[in-house]
């Protein structure tokens, strides 16, 4: 069980993440069937290759059981574009000395993934193993990877997020990212005492769900909303909520109604779940009611930087519950008397 403490001190600053990307024509079964035997270092490693003298191009030759396509590395990247293309295969490593800067170990990195792959929400996170740094890294991350300055530990945990299509929304591997990420992100944009860095969406998630009963979906949904997170990296804009409090998500929908929104390529990850009369008709088309947030966010904020979380709880519930009567109301009114 992750601890309940929720802080945003940390003595290295991360705000990067690192990853391999590929495409392949092999079926998703069977490259991970073979990431898994043959290792990572092995999989991607190609069997020739040649450097044309005249032009420098390197050309690389594989058998039939690795990778096709070009192996991209990203160093040190802020940028989230690169997690947006549903087509590729992502390789995520996360190093022993990043968890423990954000009081996280191994073992909680394997039961984060674990549990978000059980919430029923769309992810698919595949956990590797402990694999030494691969030869794709190690020129460009030494000297770079500025947690590992002095640690001489050359060995990573390994996550892998497959290929959901090139049909899938950019939304589906967006989300498996941030999702990682929050366990070593420690970005937190001023001003500091009210925005809060990432980790603590991992320990309230945790919370919510094995403290007080709450189903993981919307544990994640709550966690994302208990205080202001820079909103490039989490579920919502989750910052611009403290400013703009008309600018919130429907934190009660199901699982079934989230994989349409997330699904629609019609929003971006932070708005998909946002009440927004300039997406009601889109979300009508897809079959979706009407979203509501009557929660006031303030409220929540202030709630749970006190630590009264089932106060926090009951906030939300309560402003729910009240459309629900209201609704009832209304159709009351409405139905026949009979004589």
């Amino acid at each position: 069980m992750f601890d309940r403490k929720f802080y945003d001190n940390y003595k290295v600053n991360v705000t990067y993440h690192n990853a391999l990307q590929f495409m392949s024509g092999l079926s998703k079964k069977k490259v991970i069937q073979l990431l898994l035997s043959k290792g990572i270092e092995s999989f991607i490693t190609p069997d020739n290759v040649t450097i044309n003298r005249m032009s420098g191009d390197r050309v690389e030759e594989y058998s039939d059981n690795r990778i096709v396509g070009n192996m991209l590395v990203r160093i040190n990247s802020q940028c989230c574009s690169f997690s947006k293309s549903p087509g590729y295969y992502y390789l995520y490593p996360i190093h022993e000395t990043e968890l423990n800067n954000t009081g996280f170990t191994g073992d909680d990195l394997v039961e984060w993934i674990k549990w978000l792959n059980d919430a029923n929400m769309g992810y698919e996170y595949y956990y590797l193993g402990v694999q030494d740094n691969i030869t794709e890294f190690d020129n460009r991350l030494q000297g770079t990877h500025t947690i590992m300055k002095g640690n001489n530990d050359n060995s990573f945990h390994w996550v892998l997020v497959p290929a959901f299509g090139d049909n899938a929304s950019a939304k589906i591997p967006y989300l498996h990212w941030i999702s990682l990420r929050w366990m070593i992100n420690t970005t937190v944009r001023e001003p500091k005492s009210v925005v809060k860095s990432y980790p603590n969406i991992v320990r309230a998630a945790k919370m919510f769900n094995e403290d007080y009963g709450i189903s993981k979906i919307r544990s994640l949904f709550y966690a994302n909303i208990a205080a202001p997170y820079y909103s490039y990296y989490s579920i919502f804009h989750s910052d611009n909520m403290y400013s703009m409090p008309d600018n919130k998500p429907d934190v009660h929908i199901n699982s079934a109604t989230f994989k349409k929104l997330l699904n629609c390529s019609a929003t971006n990850m932070n708005n998909t779940m946002v009440v927004s009369q300039m997406y009601s008709l889109v979300f009508k088309n897809l079959g979706v009611s009407k979203l509501m947030a009557p929660y006031d966010v303030s409220i929540l904020h202030n709630l749970f930087a006190k630590g009264d979380y089932e106060g926090f709880i009951s906030h939300i519930r309560k402003s729910y519950l009240l459309i629900k009567r209201k609704k009832n109301v209304r159709k009351t009114k409405k139905q026949p008397i009979n004589k």
